[in-house]
């Protein structure tokens, strides 16, 4: 393999969220648990909804969060939701950040060696959903580094307003 470290956690990620029923990064027809859930930040897309699905730790701190944006009008586009502070690769989901909202620290997604974003954006099967339509629902993750302390996140998914206090098992 040409990259260990990436496809090492790949695997993990997607241990994670095999998990929470999802199978694969797209398409959120299985019931999955809802731990946290919030509105849509803007008008254009109405009352859509994003939802923590599943929030697990790992060794070492490894933390695997699988999210659910539920698209009721207007279309959410995942390919614009870049991280402007850090430089990651192409064609990933490296906006989405988590708040430690006691400790007062904001975790950027995790990189694998390559400096590319280890979350459903850059790994991802052939049927990923890069644009949800309205009536739409699709499943993601994304890996965070989180100390142990750590007991509760905020989820801040570009678009949505935070989803706050939710647990970390």
């Amino acid at each position: 393999m040409k990259h260990p470290a990436r496809w090492t956690s790949l695997t993990l990620g997607l241990i994670a969220f095999v998990a929470v029923g999802g199978g694969t990064a797209s398409h959120a027809e299985a019931e999955l648990p809802v731990l946290g859930s919030a509105n849509a930040a803007s008008g254009d897309l109405g009352d859509s909804t994003v939802d923590v699905n599943q929030v697990q730790r790992g060794a070492g701190g490894y933390t695997s969060i699988a999210w659910s944006v539920n698209i009721r009008s207007g279309s959410f586009n995942l390919v614009g939701m870049r991280n402007d502070l850090y430089l990651y690769g192409d064609h990933d989901m490296a906006g989405v950040t988590v708040l430690d909202e006691e400790g007062q620290v904001r975790y950027h997604p995790l990189v694998d060696s390559e400096a590319v974003c280890v979350c459903a954006g850059t790994f991802h099967p052939g049927d990923f959903v890069d644009l949800v339509e309205a009536e739409q629902s699709s499943t993601y993750w994304s890996s965070y580094l989180l100390p142990e302390d750590v007991a509760t996140v905020t989820l801040e998914v570009p678009g949505f307003e935070p989803v706050t206090d939710v647990p970390v098992e």
